[in-house]
Parts: C-alpha cells; sequence; structure tokens
C-alpha cells in the first residue's frame, strides 16, 4: 500500500448503501458496546473520547485463510449482513486475508474532541475506514509511522484530513499513525474500521 492515501466515494451502489446503512443505524437491528475509550478499546481517562462499537469480525492467532467458510456462515446476524461489502473492501486493497472490521460510533458531547493518536496494529496492514453518515469529526492521518523505538509517541504532522461522508472508503497504510475527532454538529459519526494483511 506505501503511504498512499485513497479515497472512494460511492464505494457501494446506492440500494445496497442505503440498506446496509438502514440495517447499521436502526434502534432495533443492530447492537452497540459501550467503551471508555473508542480509540483504543480498553479503559483509560479519556474524558470525551468514549463511544459504542461493534465487533463485526475479529481473527485470533493465525489469519483467517477462508473467512467466509469459518466465521461467515456461522457468525453473527450482522456478519452475514455485512458478507459482500466486506469483499467488496477486501478487493480494493488487493490484500489477501482479514484481520478485523469493527463498527464505531462517537457521539455528540458538546465540544469536539481529538481522540488519541494509534495504529490498529504494530504490524505492517492495509486499514480501511467505511463512513456509515454524513457527520463531522474529520479522520486524521499523520506523516509519521509506528516504530518499534516511540510507538506512537512521536512530535505528529498531517498527512491528510479526511471528512466523514456517507458512502466514502479511506484506505491507507495501516502503519500511518491516525486518529479521529468527536462530532460536534452531528449527533453522532459512525464509521466501520477494518484491516487487511
Amino acid at each position: 500500500m506505501g503511504s498512499v492515501v485513497k479515497i472512494v466515494d460511492n464505494f457501494l451502489s446506492e440500494t445496497y448503501f442505503n440498506s446496509l446503512q438502514s440495517y447499521i443505524l436502526s434502534s432495533t437491528t443492530q447492537p452497540w458496546y459501550y467503551n471508555d475509550n473508542i480509540s483504543l478499546n480498553k479503559k483509560t481517562n479519556n474524558l470525551g473520547g468514549f463511544g459504542f462499537s461493534y465487533t463485526i469480525l475479529k481473527c485470533k492467532g493465525e489469519y483467517l485463510e477462508s473467512y467466509y467458510d469459518k466465521y461467515i456462515e456461522s457468525g453473527s446476524y450482522t456478519l452475514r449482513t455485512l458478507k459482500k461489502f466486506l469483499f467488496q473492501m477486501q478487493a480494493v486493497t488487493g490484500c489477501d486475508k482479514i484481520l478485523r472490521s469493527r463498527m464505531d460510533m462517537t457521539v455528540y458531547s458538546g465540544k469536539s474532541k481529538i481522540l488519541e493518536p494509534h495504529t490498529d496494529y504494530k504490524y505492517p496492514h492495509t486499514a480501511c475506514i467505511f463512513y456509515v453518515n454524513d457527520s463531522d469529526g474529520n479522520t486524521v492521518i499523520y506523516d509519521q509511522m509506528y516504530n518499534d523505538k516511540d510507538g506512537c509517541n512521536q512530535e505528529l504532522t498531517i498527512k491528510k484530513e479526511i471528512e466523514p461522508k456517507a458512502n466514502r472508503l479511506l484506505v491507507f497504510d495501516g502503519m500511518h499513525i491516525h486518529t479521529g475527532h468527536t462530532p460536534s454538529k452531528h449527533n453522532n459519526r459512525v464509521l466501520i474500521n477494518s484491516n487487511f494483511v
């Protein structure tokens, strides 16, 4: 993937996107789980950095050789609903295997807050962010890459900021340190964060 940041607008067909969006944003179909720290998915003192998430799929141990056979057919209804979407994303990345796919929702809490800079994994991978709704709270990708010596504790300069736009797919080298903002003009910011190798 290199240092290229790829943005694909209108990634899904209008009909498929509308169906997927309705399912995800419905108060009756899609469960959400509270996280104190939506960026790092662990409990830390990060006032205002809370959110909700739902893990669609996560590889444990070995990479998934065939996540369709092993996970999708026996997985959750959400996973089965998003099967086509996952395959379309994988095709854009040019990767062979998926590591994880997770829905994230940050919510309005007054003033926008920048979340903690991070990488999703500490080894080479491709990261994808798919925006489910129009919102504010830009995604920020930094010039700096994660390394074993400094981790994400580096002086950071912004490479690119991406506005959340419904049906927009963002693809980038997952070793780039990145983060996002909570929304200040919308009730929520909903995305699907996926990682491939």
